[in-house]
């Protein structure tokens, strides 16, 4: 860093964590609003899934009332794999690149892990002390 202060340097780290946090922030946002969706392949059910793989939303169409009870529930697990499958394509593409992501199951749930975050709020305060 030839040529850049201690204080320009420790400003410039300041930023870059602020930046960090921000952006677990929209992720967080993102991830409490995301929603996808899974159909049968004779498109009687479809399913909807929340960032987390939970069930949101089930809907029958006329194709289902044609179909035996076991029909009924290869289809509905057929979308609703479908639909866990998309979401978690969302959540990859979403956290790609972010600081923290290894901790699948707090971003799945819709969570930026605490410890990601209460580690940008230390590396902030640390530099405020400095």
């Amino acid at each position: 860093m030839a040529g850049t202060t201690t204080d320009e340097w420790v400003a410039r780290l300041q930023v870059e964590a602020q930046e960090r946090l921000e952006a677990a922030a929209r992720l967080e946002q993102e991830l409490a609003g995301a929603r996808a969706t899974g159909t049968s392949t004779e498109r009687s059910v479809t399913v909807t899934v929340g960032a987390s793989g939970v069930v949101t939303d089930v809907v029958f169409t006329s194709v289902a009332e044609r179909l035996s009870a076991d029909q009924l529930r290869a289809a509905v697990l057929e979308a609703l794999g479908r639909a866990q499958l998309a979401m978690g394509e969302t959540v990859a593409r979403l956290t790609d690149g972010i600081a923290g992501a290894p901790d699948v199951r707090d971003l799945i749930a819709g969570r930026v892990p605490e410890s990601t975050r209460d580690a940008l709020q230390r590396e902030i305060a640390a530099r405020d002390e400095r």
